[in-house]
């Protein structure tokens, strides 16, 4: 499946099918989010809609036995790759056909495959599915003139380019580099410690411990986290926030990225206050790489079709690690991890990314308030 699609005026300004297909196309691509997966076939994405994920506009002919067969091999090479390149599995396909002269109703689809015969304009208005799920194609015209309709499709295509570019290449980056000046600090002056007498010792006030809990210093729940081990944990701290920290602030912004960073280190340490058998719970910021990659992994399934290798190396990357940690770490860390990558996903799922569309504000509501009543939860086991 191609990345990038732009088409052109020779397309489809000699034959009257091509340019009803086109003009279909610029509907879904104009007013419902949809872009171009494979221009060749006709075939656009939309992974967030709420319910045709894929809408395949099919201008073969559709008359016999045979043609269905084609059809459905294509189908299943769809859902191949689909499976293949983006990890999508049981995704809603649409089947839209522009010259069919059977009776669709009769042709054994497979499980998520609906398809609809819109061989003559005036069944757009008619069929159920169409006017249910896009019911404003009722009224959009399909007479765009071929010069017209290749400009806006290319012009469609190129603002959904510029808005991925734009999401990607924000300039914040003050939240990291605060994070890392503080990791450091607490790091440089628990060094002084043992290296000058007098100095007041503020770590017993940043820990998280059932007595600090008690005393309703909530705020260890964050302080916890910027508390490092040992100097190799500083120096993974700073590499991974460098490495993955800005580029997540870069793409939610620095105040969503500073809420999910403060919410997964609430989470995960209530979750870790709740499981751990343990007076005192130090993990350092390592449990918060995780998180990362949970945030990381939102970006991957809303611009899936850009960013796909990344999600294969991040799975890669996170089992290997989590087989590690099973291996040689232990209960705490092991809780520490899961909470984190969790509390990655779940938080920035809440928060949502900026100005992206097509995000279910009830379904974040319902997550935030889950996901607020489990702290809750962790932190009283924990106390009893």
């Amino acid at each position: 499946m191609s990345s990038v699609n732009i088409v052109n005026f020779d397309q489809f300004h000699n034959s009257d099918l091509e340019h009803y297909a086109y003009n279909l196309i610029h509907f879904f691509l104009d007013k419902h989010g949809y872009t171009i997966l494979n221009v060749e076939d006709k075939i656009l994405e939309n992974f967030n809609n709420s319910y045709y994920n894929i809408i395949y506009i099919y201008t073969h002919p559709l008359i016999n036995d045979v043609n269905i067969d084609d059809l459905m091999e294509k189908v299943d090479l769809i859902k191949y790759n689909l499976k293949r390149q983006f990890f999508l599995f049981n995704q809603r396909i649409l089947i839209i056909t522009l010259n069919c002269s059977i009776d669709v109703e009769q042709i054994d689809l497979p499980k998520n495959v609906d398809i609809v015969n819109a061989s003559d304009k005036s069944q757009l208005t008619k069929d159920n599915i169409l006017t249910q799920y896009y019911p404003d194609i009722v009224d959009y015209p399909f007479d765009l003139d071929p010069a017209m309709l290749a400009y806006r499709i290319n012009n469609l295509s190129m603002a959904y380019i510029n808005q991925v570019s734009q999401a990607f290449n924000r300039k914040d980056k003050y939240v990291n580099i605060i994070l890392g000046i503080i990791i450091v600090i607490i790091y440089l002056y628990q060094f002084l410690l043992n290296v000058f007498e007098g100095l007041p010792d503020i770590y017993p006030y940043l820990l998280l411990t059932k007595g600090n809990i008690e005393k309703f210093w909530f705020y260890t729940l964050i302080t916890n986290n910027l508390v490092s081990l040992n100097y190799i944990t500083v120096f993974f701290s700073i590499f991974f926030i460098i490495t993955i920290g800005l580029r997540l602030e870069r793409i939610y912004g620095s105040l969503r990225y500073l809420a999910i960073i403060a919410s997964s280190m609430i989470f995960t340490n209530a979750m870790i206050f709740a499981f751990a058998a343990s007076e005192a719970y130090l993990t350092g910021f390592t449990p918060i790489i995780y998180a990362f990659l949970g945030a990381f992994i939102l970006v991957i399934i809303y611009y899936r079709r850009f960013l796909a290798m990344l999600l294969k190396r991040i799975i890669l990357y996170s089992v290997l690690l989590l087989l590690l940690l099973v291996l040689l770490g232990d209960t705490v860390n092991i809780i520490a991890l899961l909470s984190a990558f969790i509390a990655g996903f779940v938080s920035s799922f809440v928060i949502g990314l900026p100005n992206h569309k097509g995000d279910n504000k009830l379904h974040r509501i319902v997550a935030g308030v889950c996901y607020l009543v489990l702290v809750v939860l962790g932190l009283f086991i924990g106390l009893k």
